[in-house]
């Protein structure tokens, strides 16, 4: 495969079957993102004479067309728009040539590891710095696309553990099907043991499990490329889902992988300036706001599906089992310049995001519980607190814009006084 190709000639030999090998869709992965990525970024045949490229040289500043350029001609003035507008649109300037010449070299070396390093040593030698530092750029993010595609695999095969536990047909060899047990299988071991499905609940209900975040794992890459990275992992899931999408729907997914490629390598990796303990606490909750809040309910809820099937409740509502914590903001052993006024600021910050997320998760109830009719005396007693007692075929509404009441922006002219989670909540 041509690794200049346009993205859209390789469409159809990029779809990940579902008999492919693990290893096999992991390489899939890894050639659709460079395919992508050096469709974007690449130099492509000029529309002025063939064999040009619409190509800025790495020595040159950007807005300079390379020094002989047919363009710099007074007469080609007008052509000369049309490129530095090309170089607008596109993200431009591309690659020099050289660099891509390299690319195509290392994936024809030969195996002898020594005989592969003399070579591109070689090669190395007779690049200027400009052409060097394209080419390290260009290799570091090729390796960090490939360790995307091990994290989406690390998602397949995980699901793929699932649905086998689950009874359903999947590859079980290596690499497949990651070894470890879900719930379901440790339960069915702990009965077969002699255990029964009470006290395995009990235990579980005991369980306190404590995840701290440091700042140490958060140093190392900007939020901005961590954000970039997990959304081209999520657009890989649903890539896979090829044999069920439309031509169009694999073509946007494959359009907006690339625009998350494009802005990543136009994006600086490297942090400019040393984080703040208040940033590296940002960048902590943001692990918690990305991750955390949506994996630990799932893992609870993973929990009750396991023991409702050995016939039992689910976990206790007031049972915490899984708590988040942080030293970030709060280190004040280990980092001189976390002060009294820091924890603060980071306390006030946390307080702030988590009342941030519960709004936004209690605005998805106002509209899911819109249950009304009758309710247990415990519910309709809380809900009197609010409204007052019901007046028989009186119907209000309760929460109407009154002095001393919010703007509410969801439901602006109140509730009905009958819908009583919609009371509760608001």
């Amino acid at each position: 495969m041509n690794e200049t190709s346009s993205a859209g000639d390789v469409i159809g030999a990029l779809h990940k079957p579902p008999s492919m090998a693990p290893a096999e869709k992991v390489a899939a992965d890894m050639r659709l993102m460079r395919v992508l990525l050096l469709d974007a970024i690449a130099p492509k045949p000029s529309a002025n004479a063939p064999g040009e490229y619409d190509v800025l040289s790495s020595s040159e500043p950007e807005g300079h067309l390379p020094a002989g350029s047919p363009l710099g001609r007074p007469e080609q003035q007008p052509a000369l728009e049309r490129a530095m507008s090309s170089v607008m649109l596109d993200g431009l300037p591309r690659l020099p040539a050289s660099v891509t010449e390299m690319l195509t070299e290392v994936g024809s070396l030969p195996q002898d590891a020594a005989e592969s390093l003399r070579l591109m040593s070689e090669r190395a030698g007779n690049m200027d710095a400009s052409t060097l530092l394209s080419s390290a750029q260009l290799l570091g993010e090729l390796m960090s696309q490939a360790n995307l595609a091990l994290a989406q695999q690390t998602v397949r095969a995980w699901r793929a553990n699932l649905r086998a536990d689950a009874g359903c047909t999947e590859d079980t060899s290596t690499g497949a099907v990651v070894g470890n047990q879900t719930f379901r299988m440790a339960f069915d071991a702990l009965l077969a043991s002699g255990r029964t499905a009470a006290e395995i609940r009990d235990a579980i209900s005991e369980q306190e499990i404590e995840i701290v975040l440091t700042a140490h794992p958060t140093e190392a890459q900007r939020r901005t490329i961590l954000k970039k990275h997990q959304q081209i992992v999520a657009l890989l899931g649903q890539h896979d889902k090829g044999t069920v999408l439309t031509p169009g729907e694999v073509t946007e997914l494959e359009e907006a992988i690339s625009r998350e490629q494009l802005a990543a390598w136009r994006t600086s990796n490297v942090r400019r300036s040393k984080p703040t303990a208040e940033g590296e606490a940002r960048n902590g909750l943001m692990v918690i706001e990305e991750t955390c809040w949506d994996a630990v309910p799932e893992h609870y809820r993973r929990l009750d599906r396991a023991l409702r099937r050995i016939g039992q409740p689910p976990v206790p509502y007031d049972k915490a089992i899984v708590k988040v914590s942080t030293w970030m903001g709060g280190d004040r052993d280990g980092n001189p310049n976390v002060t009294a006024v820091t924890t603060g600021h980071v306390l006030c910050l946390q307080r702030a995001r988590a009342a941030e997320l519960y709004h936004k998760e209690v605005e998805k109830l106002l509209y899911e519980l819109s249950h009304t009719g009758p309710v247990s005396a415990e519910m309709r007693a809380a809900v009197e607190q609010i409204t007052g007692p019901r007046q028989p075929g009186v119907h209000r509404k309760v929460f109407p814009h009154e002095d001393g009441y919010g703007l509410a922006w969801t439901f602006q002219t109140g509730c009905q006084e009958d819908e009583p989670y919609r009371v509760l909540l608001m």
